[in-house]
């Protein structure tokens, strides 16, 4: 039986409370068993047999982040294009990219990620090996391959559905084949030349319901990619689980031309039917994204936040990891476009621990440091609640109790 106490200046429980006095946790085969004073803990503990003490004097405990939203498979180098890449390279080399990107999350903190679209099942396969201990990564939740229509976004990954059954068999299928989600893209996508343009549904609304109820049936949370309003209409009408990107776009300016800005319509009307629905939205933040948008353009994606959170809309945090733009390895980063929106420092933790690992499934699981949790566990120097950016510069991480990154604790 694996026993550590790992102890520091102070727990974090869930990001923002930390209980007065507990500064240590227990873990004993990856999960924690115990928290308190650091000092009395090592008094029970430290003296038994097989005891591992990891004392990072100074230091704050938190739990893990999670990333709602990535692809290990991908390739986030700029003027890689996704539709050959995933088409052409072999199985290997796309397991190899999903163990190097999982490394990369891993070290920056994450401790948990749900991969919402790969090819062939292949991140599947390296959950069950995290799982069973063969590799060192992330918990992985996985979709599978995501349904589209076909020539639709991400057909190129083979998950084309059109009729009724076969979208039924789809869900089905996943469900057999041990996903824990279903992806679907709803809209059309900014990475798949020729499909529906992204201010489109590409699904009729009777086949998303048929969808939901299907998915309902397996027992299967859903995450729709969504950037079209009618697509977000489509998903919360449908009672889908998560609804991804939520952009909010419609149809641009017919005489603008190509040219033509994307179009944001996010109305009160629009938020009223997300919040009666009971999705949680993951806007997919990352400063990369914002900053190059057209300045009105990244002020609406940015002012959506503040309206969804201020009308009680439930937030996850999700990166879109893989997808060019945004590189493993940079989610802390993202967390600071969350402050723009006007929350503070304690509110983003939250949202990136807890309630983020409760929305996608993991509640009781992960995403607190108290008794029964894995521990999972991000190290920073000094108060998060304080300075944010402490969360760019990790001192260490455990991922199920495990040191997976960072330096040799005093």
């Amino acid at each position: 039986m694996a026993t550590t106490v790992i102890t520091g200046a102070q727990v974090l429980v869930d990001g923002e409370h930390a209980p007065e006095g507990v500064s240590g946790i227990v873990v004993v085969d990856g999960r924690i068993v115990e928290t308190g004073p650091g000092a009395e803990l090592l008094d029970r503990w430290a003296e038994r047999d097989h005891v591992d003490v990891d004392h990072f004097e100074g230091a704050f405990l938190l739990p893990g982040l999670v990333d709602a939203h990535v692809h290990l498979t991908f390739d986030a180098t700029p003027g890689v294009d996704a539709a050959t890449d995933l088409t052409e390279s072999s199985a290997e080399t796309l397991a190899a990219r999903a163990r190097v990107n999982a490394r990369a999350a891993l070290a920056a903190g994450v401790t948990t990620v749900r991969d919402l679209g790969d090819r062939s099942g292949i991140v599947r396969g390296l959950r069950d090996e995290i799982h069973a201990g063969g590799t060192t990564g992330p918990r992985i939740l996985t979709s599978g391959v995501p349904l589209t229509v076909p020539g639709g976004h991400l057909h190129f990954l083979g998950g084309a559905v059109e009729s009724d059954e076969e979208i039924r068999a789809a869900v089905r299928q996943r469900k057999d084949e041990g996903d824990d989600v279903i992806k679907v893209a709803v809209s059309g996508g900014h990475i798949t030349a020729g499909s529906p343009p992204t201010w489109r549904s590409q699904f009729t609304e009777h086949q998303i319901q048929v969808l939901a109820q299907a998915a309902r049936e397996a027992g299967l949370p859903t995450a729709a990619h969504a950037h079209a309003v009618e697509a977000i209409e489509f998903a919360a009408r449908a009672g889908l689980t998560t609804i991804e990107h939520c952009s909010a776009e419609v149809a641009p300016d017919p005489h603008a031309g190509e040219a033509a800005p994307r179009t944001i319509s996010f109305t009160d009307e629009l938020v009223g039917l997300i919040h009666a629905s009971g999705a949680a939205v993951d806007p997919t933040l990352t400063s990369g994204w914002i900053d190059k948008a057209p300045q009105d353009v990244g002020f609406k994606l940015i002012d959506r936040i503040r309206r969804l959170y201020a009308a009680g809309v439930p937030l996850i945090v999700g990166t879109d990891g893989g997808v060019a733009g945004s590189p493993f390895g940079s989610y802390a980063e993202s967390l600071l476009v969350w402050l723009r929106a006007g929350l503070s420092n304690t509110e983003v933790l939250r949202l990136a621990t807890a309630e983020t690992a409760d929305r996608i499934g993991l509640k009781g699981t992960t995403g607190r440091l108290q008794e029964g949790y894995a521990a999972d566990v991000l190290i920073v120097q000094s108060d998060p609640r304080r300075d944010l950016r402490t969360v760019l510069r990790p001192v260490a991480v455990f991922a199920r109790g495990e040191l997976a990154g960072g330096r040799v604790p005093a």
